[in-house]
């Protein structure tokens, strides 16, 4: 009986060790887009002309709040966080987004995985929150938060 109880003490005590491992997975070791699946909206920015990423700073705390994740391509490498992704992440990232118009530089993903919009370069970023903010998953979210 003894021996029950410790194992049952062991395995409930190890649970949060596993959680954390995987939310503290270091973004080099993640392989694929599909980590990020029912955690976060993602936000993929192409950035050719390095000018895409200027006008979002001021937009982190509202991207924080709807769990979007950003993720920019420049160069033919993947970045989160300014933190270079390997090349398996990279290749599924274009595997996911090849059919996208190529006028088109941000792409939103939501948390179910798939391509819920894309914008040209020249869109205002409150248009791609407001579109975050229409959709039925964020307004749950939303109304947990309230």
């Amino acid at each position: 009986m003894k021996f029950f109880l410790i194992i049952i003490l062991f395995i409930t005590g190890c649970i949060p060790i596993i959680n954390n491992i995987k939310k503290n997975t270091p973004k080099k070791k993640i392989e694929n887009i599909n980590y990020f699946k029912w955690k976060n909206r993602i936000l993929i920015i192409i950035d050719d002309k390095k000018q895409a990423t200027k006008k979002l700073n001021k937009f982190s705390l509202k991207f924080e709040e709807r769990d979007i994740l950003i993720l920019l391509i420049k160069d033919n490498n993947s970045f989160i966080n300014n933190t270079l992704m390997n090349d398996k992440f990279h290749k599924s990232i274009t595997k996911k987004i090849k059919n996208i118009n190529k006028q088109h530089k941000y792409i939103l993903i939501g948390k179910d995985g798939s391509i819920k919009k894309t914008y040209p370069s020249d869109i205002i970023i409150d248009k791609i929150l407001s579109k975050v903010d229409s959709m039925p998953m964020r307004i749950r979210e939303a109304k947990k938060i309230n």
